[in-house]
């Protein structure tokens, strides 16, 4: 007596149309999950309060070595008293900005 193999395959189990559907499911269904996913993640980011993020932030003043060299090269002298006084008033304005 002959012995018969159970074995499954799912290309004579599908058409070529049913395989189409499914592949065609599939990958609308994936598509759809990820854009999903990047809208939950998106709008979790910009609902979260409180979170600190770093800015940097370019202020209009010279630093103070390139006042110092525009001053020289423009024909003045700077001394180390000028110098201390432009950090500090930068400082100053630096303190005004951030409060």
């Amino acid at each position: 007596m002959k012995e018969k193999s159970l074995t499954f395959s799912f290309r004579g189990f599908l058409n070529n149309r049913s395989r189409r559907f499914l592949v065609v499911t599939g990958t609308a269904f994936a598509l759809v999950a990820v854009m999903v996913a990047a809208f939950i993640n998106l709008s979790l980011k910009t609902s979260a309060s409180g979170i600190a993020r770093s800015v940097i932030v370019e202020l209009k003043d010279d630093p103070a070595a390139v006042w110092k060299a525009k001053t020289e090269k423009s024909g003045g002298s700077v001394s180390g008293e000028q110098l201390q006084s432009y950090r500090n008033s930068l400082k100053a304005k630096q303190d005004q900005f951030l409060a």
